[in-house]
């Protein structure tokens, strides 16, 4: 297939990185699309591919640990072909290159950085949300159904996972690796 004829669709929340997108797009000679319809590529972001139903061929994720195995895992259930960091627009066309042979693009930097991230039971990343929403270990335990000393155990453990001290150590190293604070549940 030609690379002219390759029409590619940025569904990229963050302006400045779609319009770099945009710039290596044309630049490398592929036609940007307002209309997803009428694109031969789709270049989506993680918030666009939580909203989607369909498959993307491009994945731009930033090069934090927790985004990094949302990349890998997108990959792994099929819903994305190639992976780019948002730190290196210029990998679009190789991650283009990839999707029009049928392969699959994902970089070791993300597999690695993905590889950093502990694996969480999923109790603990519920309580790890919750606290760095500003719970209290009062809030945690009435949200989680759970008593004070379980999740007093549970915040223990997280510290030791993120190698952190204290509550703010652990909100800071795990906000560092990409983790999100709760947002749809109300303080207790």
């Amino acid at each position: 297939m030609d690379r002219a004829l390759v029409s590619v669709h940025l569904a990229v929340a963050d302006k400045t990185l779609r319009l770099a997108l945009a710039y290596v797009a044309e630049r490398i000679g592929h036609r940007v699309t307002v209309h997803e319809q009428s694109a031969d590529h789709v270049v989506s972001d993680l918030t666009a591919l939580r909203c989607r139903r369909r498959p993307v061929h491009t994945l731009v994720v930033d090069p934090l640990p927790m985004p990094c195995q949302h990349a890998v895992d997108a990959v792994v259930a099929g819903l994305a072909r190639s992976v780019i960091s948002s730190h290196d627009p210029e990998a679009l066309d190789e991650a283009v290159a990839a999707a029009q042979r049928g392969l699959v693009s994902l970089p070791q930097e993300i597999v690695e950085t993905a590889n950093v991230l502990p694996r969480l039971p999923d109790r603990l990343g519920a309580a790890l949300q919750l606290v760095m929403a500003g719970y209290t270990n009062a809030g945690i335990a009435q949200q989680l159904h759970q008593s004070e000393s379980t999740v007093k155990r549970d915040l223990a453990q997280l510290a030791g996972h993120f190698g952190a001290r204290g509550r703010c150590g652990l909100i800071s190293a795990a906000a560092a690796a990409g983790f999100e604070p709760a947002a749809s549940v109300s303080h207790a």
